[in-house]
């Protein structure tokens, strides 16, 4: 189960994206978890399993 993001917005990527990776490229260096991908295969909006970053492929 994903950790809940309690105050991070819900990050909007392009419709053609298949996957994202987290931490995003613009997170401070200090606070990273292990990157990891995720994909949009089953669901346009996924969490990450380490922050619980949400992420939104638009419509």
């Amino acid at each position: 189960m994903s950790k809940v993001a309690d105050n991070k917005a819900v990050i909007m990527v392009a419709p053609r994206e298949v996957a994202v990776a987290c931490p995003p490229d613009k997170s401070s260096v200090w606070d990273q978890h292990p990157r990891v991908y995720l994909s949009f295969e089953q669901s346009d909006r996924v969490a990450c399993p380490y922050c619980g970053q949400l992420f939104q492929r638009q419509s």
